[in-house]
């Protein structure tokens, strides 16, 4: 019996020793686990603590660029009828109308060469001196569905108009480039065209009395042949104001070059179309050849959605393009949020020449030049383009003066077309081909699909206007 007993004291020492012994491991297990939870949360915390800095700094240009994409592809359109502006797309009728709407070939070209001539400026490329991701987190958080063409002004101010006057801030600051490209001042964009003159309508003159001979544009438009100490040659002698011709020649917006010596020169005009009236497809398809108004539009009893595209491009190149002329202006955009048609009047202005850009599509991964494309940076180049053109001579204006006016109310082409001709049918692939830059000489960006020097490919100006 004693052995007996002896044996359960034993085995319950044994019992007793494995459990203190199951216990300390699963103390030791418990703390390892606390030491590691300690170890992670301290690393989340110095995380944490690197992305809120790395937010708060400033950033170097191809980031800010990135960041400005990525706001301008967190557009949001509405499309129900019920909560959305009804008025007209855009109306011409007794607006100035070009005699061609040419498809501008070279636009790419003329943007890579304004790249090109960056790409000698270090700073401007390099420097961390632009908006933190903080900062546009920020403005992001201030973004609304646009359907209105107040909401879409309100939009591309936010992300597109406030980052291009970064931008040229920031070659301002760079005084290898500044000098190189003879800039004497910075850009601003406002609604209206008063530009501190006492006039009724100062910026209806004709542009050589606002010659930037002096004040810029003579300067940028030089600023790849002669050096920005060049001497200039004196500004042309102020000429009487001509009375602007045509229905309304107030654009939407203006960028305005202001310079450092207090002059004010209008460099582009801007058109705003809400996206729920012109589609990016609508845009596309309306603008895939030359079209000739008075040949293909005007005063014709076309039938059918081919027609209906044409009469809607010429009609709404017609309302930007009359305000141009109107105020001298060779360059200008038409802008929807989603897709840009950049216009440019050569030195025939009968003429004007377009180029339709949509960015979400534009920018591909794996294309070296995909920051060049970004909403931000092709303003920026096409405001570049625009300052570094001389103004067009009086002859431009006496050639101006020529041009007809849309006589027919474009109401009546409109009423010929059952709604049905322009009501989106079913989801399609889109019309749009983006086409990709080819290889160009320099670029101040360096992107991650490119690990050498990238070679630049420029592409001619093009202007384009419209009115809602």
């Amino acid at each position: 019996m004693a052995d007996i007993e002896e044996l359960r004291r034993l085995l319950g020492e044994e019992k007793r020793r494995r459990e203190e012994a199951e216990s300390r491991a699963l103390d030791e297990q418990r703390r390892r686990e606390d030491e590691q939870r300690r170890r992670e949360d301290e690393q989340r915390r110095r995380e944490v603590a690197e992305e809120l800095a790395t937010a708060s700094q400033l950033q170097a240009l191809p980031q800010y660029l990135e960041a400005c994409h990525s706001l301008d592809l967190a557009i949001q359109v509405v499309t129900d009828r019920s909560l959305t502006t009804q008025g007209d797309t855009t109306n011409p009728t007794g607006r100035l109308f070009p005699r061609r709407i040419i498809p501008w070939d070279d636009f790419s070209t003329k943007q890579e060469e304004v790249w090109d001539d960056l790409s000698i400026g270090s700073l401007f490329s390099s420097v961390l001196a632009f908006p933190s991701q903080h900062q546009l987190e920020y403005v992001r958080s201030l973004l609304k569905p646009i359907s209105s063409e107040q909401g879409l002004r309100d939009f591309e101010r936010d992300v597109v108009e406030n980052a291009v006057q970064k931008l040229v801030d920031g070659i301002f600051m760079d005084t290898v480039l500044r000098r190189a490209l003879g800039l004497q001042g910075t850009v601003t964009f406002e609604s209206h065209t008063n530009l501190g003159t006492t006039d009724n309508d100062p910026i209806s003159e004709p542009m050589e009395r606002l010659s930037l001979g002096s004040v810029g544009a003579s300067a940028v438009g030089a600023m790849v042949t002669a050096p920005a100490s060049a001497a200039q040659p004196p500004a042309a002698a102020p000429k009487a104001r001509r009375k602007a011709r045509g229905k309304g020649n107030r654009a939407d917006q203006f960028c305005i070059y202001r310079t450092s010596d207090g002059q004010n020169v209008p460099a582009l005009a801007i058109e705003y179309k809400a996206p729920h009236k012109l589609s990016v497809d609508e845009l596309v398809i309306c603008l895939e050849s030359e079209i000739r108004p008075e040949r293909d539009v005007i005063n014709k009893d076309g039938q059918g959605v081919a027609f209906m595209a044409k009469s809607l491009a010429a009609a709404v190149v017609t309302q930007l393009f009359s305000y141009m002329i109107g105020k001298g202006i060779q360059y200008g955009y038409v802008c929807t949020g989603e897709a840009f048609v950049f216009l440019h009047i050569p030195d025939d202005p009968a003429n004007v020449y377009f180029s339709v850009c949509v960015p979400s599509l534009d920018v591909m991964e794996d294309d070296e030049t995909r920051l060049h494309r970004t909403a931000a940076a092709q303003v920026f180049a096409f405001i570049l383009q625009a300052l570094r053109t001389r103004p067009p001579p009086e002859s431009w204006h006496d050639e101006a003066e020529r041009l007809d006016t849309w006589a027919v109310e474009y109401d009546d082409i409109l009423k010929s077309f059952p709604t049905t001709e322009r009501e989106h049918k079913e989801p399609r692939a889109s019309p749009y081909k983006p086409q990709r830059w080819k290889g160009f000489k320099r670029s101040p960006i360096r992107t991650r699909s490119r690990c050498q020097q990238p070679k630049t490919h420029a592409g001619p100006r093009e202007d384009d206007d419209d009115d809602d």
